[in-house]
């Protein structure tokens, strides 16, 4: 069909049960403006669509009938975007559920862990998250990255439903332990499995700004992790513990059925060719997991102890501690979207002043010692901890585009190990130095200064 706008006089083709196409001179005023839907670059209608008439064209002038095109009314997100967003929504949901259920699994009438047990879990699911995220390159190498998409979701989902049926089982508390640890390794593979790969999707659907789809990847991660101990909590209430992880395994389940229209990104030859020579990893790579590393090991140091260290050192209760997590987390979902939105150049300079708003944090918690700053010190933490491993993620990736999964892998396992010797590195040095966390919170203090030095002060060289 074609359209030909003169001042007067316009072409409109249409489609006749007999003739391929009739055309038929439509008469305007020269003066009068048509309708917007006349317009051939109007998206709301698909001009290809037009319905054949059953009257005789010679009989009156026939008025198109024109029919909306799929792609109105436009969507804010692609069916691609939105999947991997959804990814990162669920995996984290299903990762803050084992830890949400901590009382479940330490109290005598339940599970009845020691808290040795409870620790270990954890130990095993970093370890196997760490495993698994530098591996799956060379899975996705053989499978590509929607399949190995949907391997890291149905583990997690395998982890919610084995977390519920080791309740289940009431003949050996070793039996019920072995259970539950088997669950919490599917759920370390889920998450080093589909949060590497969403790395990669994520900045492939955001190709003109990939660090806008990193920065909101990670903020749905967040948004799951800080809703699904509210899904906990209300379960216990209702002394129906299991309804969180049943929930989040049917949404896992209905995302991984949904995956085959997320488009996966390709694995160019230079890729294949210099994936062998990973161990061949540039000195800024490296630096760059390092600061990784160390960003988790901060963000462990306000996120696993925060209610600890409220509700013993500062003599808040459960309910108010809980709340300062909560507003810990939010407060990092809201400084990823404000990450998101920002062009390159802000974003690189919300990361930047993220920074010493982590360092202030730090000094703020352990220095004034009233309930309600110290409170508000923890969601001024999470603001400062927001952006900076999206900023650090976009930077490695930047250094080797050609070999994006490896060092996406890399990072995230940098972070993860991060995380795990940040909890545990706390607790041993208060045993065995006899700090307090005050101290051990001005000592981190200097991590962000570290991590200003010496990752943001540089200008990366691409290197394909």
């Amino acid at each position: 069909m074609q359209i030909k706008n003169t001042a007067g006089v316009r072409d409109v083709g249409f489609l006749h049960p007999t003739r391929s196409c009739l055309f038929q001179q439509v008469t305007f005023p020269s003066k009068t403006k048509p309708r917007s839907w006349w317009h051939r670059e109007d998206p709301r209608y698909n001009l290809q669509s037009i319905q054949p008439c059953s009257q005789s064209p010679s009989a009156f002038p026939l008025l198109p009938m024109l029919t909306p095109s799929k792609s109105f009314p436009p969507k804010f997100l692609t069916p691609a975007q939105f999947h991997i967003l959804l990814a990162g929504l669920l995996i984290g949901a299903a990762t803050a559920v084992f830890p949400a259920c901590g009382n479940i699994l330490t109290d005598a009438r339940t599970f009845a862990f020691s808290s040795t047990q409870y620790g270990s879990l954890f130990v095993v699911q970093t370890l196997l998250a760490i495993l698994s995220s530098l591996i799956s390159p060379r899975i996705s190498r053989a499978i590509g990255d929607r399949l190995l998409l949907k391997v890291g979701l149905v583990s997690s989902t395998l982890a919610m439903l084995m977390l519920i049926e080791s309740s289940l089982i009431s003949s050996s508390d070793i039996i019920r332990y072995w259970a539950v640890l088997l669950a919490i390794a599917f759920m370390g593979v889920g998450i080093g499995f589909t949060i590497t790969v969403a790395n990669v999707l994520s900045a492939s659907a955001w190709s003109d700004r990939p660090q806008r789809g990193v920065a909101a990847l990670h903020t749905m991660i967040g948004l799951g992790l800080a809703l699904s101990p509210f899904g906990v909590t209300a379960g216990i209430a209702i002394s129906k513990w299991w309804l969180a992880p049943v929930i989040v395994s049917l949404f896992l389940i209905w995302l991984a059925s949904k995956l085959q229209v997320v488009s996966g990104s390709t694995h160019s030859e230079s890729d294949n060719a210099t994936f062998h020579d990973s161990h061949n990893i540039p000195r800024a790579v490296i630096m760059l997991g390092v600061l990784a590393f160390l960003y988790g090991v901060a963000e462990a140091t306000f996120s696993n102890w925060c209610v600890i260290y409220l509700h013993d050192r500062a003599e808040i209760g459960i309910a108010a501690a809980g709340l300062a997590l909560s507003g810990f987390w939010a407060s990092v979902t809201l400084g990823r979207v404000a990450y998101t939105a920002a062009n390159h150049q802000v974003g690189k300079l919300i990361a930047l002043v993220s920074l010493p708003i982590m360092a202030f944090s730090f000094l703020l918690i352990s220095l004034i010692h009233i309930s309600w700053i110290q409170i508000l010190g923890f969601i001024a933490a999470g603001i400062g901890c927001a952006s900076v491993y999206p900023a650090l993620l976009v930077r490695a990736t930047a250094l080797q585009t050609s070999r994006r999964q490896f060092v996406s892998g890399l990072m995230v396992a940098t972070v993860l190990a991060g995380t795990g010797t940040g909890t545990y590195l706390t607790a041993a040095i208060m045993e065995h130095f006899n700090l307090e966390l005050d101290e051990i919170y001005r000592i981190a203090a200097l991590i962000p200064a570290f991590i200003f030095v010496f990752g943001f002060t540089g200008k990366p060289n691409t290197q394909d």
